[in-house]
């Protein structure tokens, strides 16, 4: 990981990025919101997040408890909110997952063509060493 900065013009924001990987670089925008650059792969994600992942696209827009249900079951234990909500957000910054209202109290998760086609990829890079 290189510690070398870019500053990028967004509109009317001024973005400055880290570079993170040769394909993404994370930074903060004036308003301090998270921007990205560039494409993202399923190796720029943690574990847990691609399960994340993987629970919402076999899913028809889970509420973030449906998710932690589901993903609960496949570790045999509880996850906090505090380790949920934060890798789902990371994942909506990513633009890997939408998250909209069901209603005032519940928020809903759905796939976006970029997160099927980073799990896509992934799916094809495993095929090569798993047959399935």
């Amino acid at each position: 990981m290189t510690n070398r900065f870019q500053i990028k013009t967004k509109g009317e924001n001024t973005v400055f990025y880290r570079n993170c990987s040769s394909r993404l670089a994370v930074g903060y925008d004036t308003d301090n919101n998270i921007q990205t650059h560039g494409q993202v792969t399923m190796d720029d994600l943690t574990g847990f997040q691609r399960d994340l992942l993987y629970v919402i696209v076999d899913a028809d827009h889970p509420s973030g408890q449906d998710i932690k249900d589901e993903v609960e079951t496949y570790y045999s234990s509880e996850i906090n909110h505090g380790r949920l909500y934060p890798n789902l957000d990371t994942l909506v910054n990513k633009e890997l997952v939408e998250k909209g209202e069901l209603d005032r109290r519940t928020n809903y998760y759905a796939i976006t063509d970029k997160g099927d086609e980073t799990i896509q990829e992934r799916r094809e890079w495993e095929s090569q060493y798993v047959d399935l």
